[in-house]
């Protein structure tokens, strides 16, 4: 999931100076993920990955095959081919846009060693669109010094952001130092909800690299909720003409992190707010354990027993349930 979710920076490859008449944009994004704990606490995931996309603002543009393989930047060969997944299709922007993920390598060498710079070939079956074929020269790598933080007091006051939701909160980040030659390089925050029932983004926000600061406004999430916030410092480069017919290609190196937190209070294991963690509680944790993910369809709206702010229901949430169980009476 986490290396999925660094690949809509991706995304980025589609600007408005690209929906024009029928232009194919191409990208690639190598990203790394951590994840925050304490404030001064930030573990690497030490997940790093690939994505190699293609994209159209045309629905049905393209049909299988769809893939990216080496073309000579001596790549492994173990890798390569890599066939491309279809991950969005509909009449709104970016229209059909295809993904080619990379295994996950535990760092920066090995996924260096098996996709290396040098060039690579895109081919894509014809759709709405002709099909044909696009080399790309994928740069060095070029991730920034600097790993992702929430900093100062930021991550424990966002623990803690449960009674003044109508108050705008005020965070600071590290920032990150822009690698040279790169143009379209940015820090960028999402807060997004965990359980179902919600609009999913309730923040986004983009910001220039050297920025320190960011605030969510009052009453951008809601009472109730877990959240995980998503930091990403992107170091992009953007060819406005190297895609297909006005289409673009766009390569970035992100570190991502992640920080998990709720609205619910402090008694979250309170299923029924009662003010009493009891068998009535239990039931209803029952019901959604066995449902498992938050996302899945009859789980309880805003997916109460995912005491552990993961997205899913399961053994950890167990453990912090029987926890507040044995102590009966909240707080």
């Amino acid at each position: 999931m986490r290396a999925r979710i660094t690949g809509l920076m991706a995304l980025t490859l589609l600007t408005p100076a690209a929906l024009a008449a029928s232009p194919v944009s191409f990208g690639m994004s190598k990203s790394v993920n951590y994840r925050q704990d304490a404030d001064g606490v930030v573990t690497p995931f030490n997940d790093y990955s690939a994505i190699f996309s293609v994209g159209a603002p045309t629905t049905d543009a393209f049909s299988d095959p769809v893939s990216i393989a080496d073309a000579g930047a001596g790549a492994n060969a173990s890798v390569f081919p890599i066939a491309g997944i279809m991950v969005g299709n509909s009449v709104l922007p970016p229209s059909q846009l295809w993904y080619c993920y990379s295994p996950i390598y535990p760092d920066q060498a090995s996924l260096d060693t098996d996709i290396p710079a040098g060039n690579y070939e895109f081919s894509f079956g014809a759709g709405v669109l002709a099909g044909g074929s696009k080399t790309i020269t994928v740069l060095p790598s070029a991730f920034c010094p600097e790993i992702p933080e929430l900093t100062g007091d930021t991550f424990s006051r966002l623990q803690n952001i449960k009674s003044d939701l109508a108050s705008p909160f005020a965070g600071t980040v590290g920032g990150f130092t822009d690698a040279t030659g790169a143009n379209n390089s940015s820090l960028f925050i999402i807060v997004q909800s965990l359980g179902g029932g919600g609009p999913g983004v309730y923040y986004a926000e983009s910001f220039s690299p050297s920025a320190t600061a960011f605030t969510i406004p009052a009453n951008a999430i809601e009472e109730g909720r877990a959240y995980f916030l998503v930091m990403y410092y992107s170091t992009s480069f953007l060819d406005p003409v190297g895609g297909i017919d006005g289409g673009t290609e766009s390569q970035s190196f992100t570190r991502a992190l992640f920080a998990y937190f709720n609205t619910r209070g402090s008694c979250p294991a309170d299923l029924n707010a009662d003010k009493q963690v009891d068998n009535d509680d239990f039931l209803l944790f029952v019901q959604d354990y066995l449902l498992l993910l938050c996302s899945e369809v009859g789980m309880t709206p805003k997916c109460p027993a995912d005491l552990s702010n993961d997205g899913v229901v399961e053994n950890a949430d167990f453990v912090l349930f029987a926890q507040a169980y044995n102590d009966f009476l909240c707080p």
